[in-house]
Formats: C-alpha cells, structure tokens, sequence
C-alpha cells in the first residue's frame, strides 16, 4: 500500500495519476516541479501536493484545493510568501494551444524563433568566416598579418 511517508510516495503519485491524466502528466514533466521530481527530489511539489489525496474535485468546484478560493492557500503551504499573482501561475499551461494560452504560446514560439535565428545568423557568420580564412590561406597568407603591429 502506498503511503504518503514512503520515501519514493512523489514519484509513485505522479505515475498513478499520469495514468488517467497524461496531458496533466506531460505538461509537469515539463515544469521546475517535474523535473527536480524526475532527479529524485523529495522536497518538491507532486500531484498530492496540489490536488490532494483523497476528496479531489475539479478545479470548478470551491471544495478544490485548486479552486479560485483555494488556490493561494494552496500554494502557500510549500511557498509561505505567495501573493495572489503568484497563485495565477498555471503549472499545466501548453505552449501549443494558443486559445487557452496565448501568452504561453506566443512566449515559447517567439523565443524558439529567436534562437533558431541567432544560431543560424551565427552559423552563417563562422562559416563565412572560415572561408575566409582558407581563401586567405590559399593566397599565401592572411592580409590582415600585415596589420597586427598597427
């Protein structure tokens, strides 16, 4: 029987409610929390943590742990300075729908954009660089030689 004192209860937790729940599961294996719990981290935040044990409602429903009413209250059993914009975090948010999470959305798409751009922009520049450098090489040296003294 699992028991919220048995040393690997987090990981077992998340791997019972992954079973009925699996985009809830996908989106926290992606979050601070998922992954510290992946490393083998007994101090962090699991389903339980959130949702409760037993008596677990839907976010809409006020007796939730999670519910607009709860919510704070909840997060400040780990996070003792939470403040109401802290509770507004959404720990299940997908970056791929943009309906229900534009924000999200655009945030991850915009700055995948900006990384693929500068990688690109620079692995442009270093191989223009380098035949560059072998067209220099070719002629008999680099011209820029000449100058080091200057």
């Amino acid at each position: 029987m699992l028991t919220p004192a048995a040393p690997d209860f987090p990981s077992q937790m998340v791997e019972r409610c992954a079973h009925c729940h699996e985009p809830y599961a996908e989106s926290f294996a992606d979050s601070y929390h998922g992954q510290a719990t992946t490393l083998g981290s007994e101090n962090v935040a699991t389903c339980h943590d959130c949702h409760g044990s037993h008596g677990i409602y839907p976010a809409s429903d006020p007796r939730s742990m999670v519910s607009q009413g709860q919510r704070l209250k909840t997060c400040q059993q780990c996070h003792t300075q939470a403040t109401a914009s802290f509770a507004l975090f959404q720990p299940h948010a997908d970056h791929n729908d943009r309906a229900r999470y534009p924000y999200v959305y655009w945030s991850y798409h915009l700055m995948t954009a900006l990384l693929i751009g500068t990688f690109t922009l620079f692995g442009v520049h270093t191989v223009l660089w380098i035949a560059r450098l072998s067209i220099d090489a070719l002629r008999g040296g680099s011209r820029h030689a000449d100058h080091a003294g200057d």
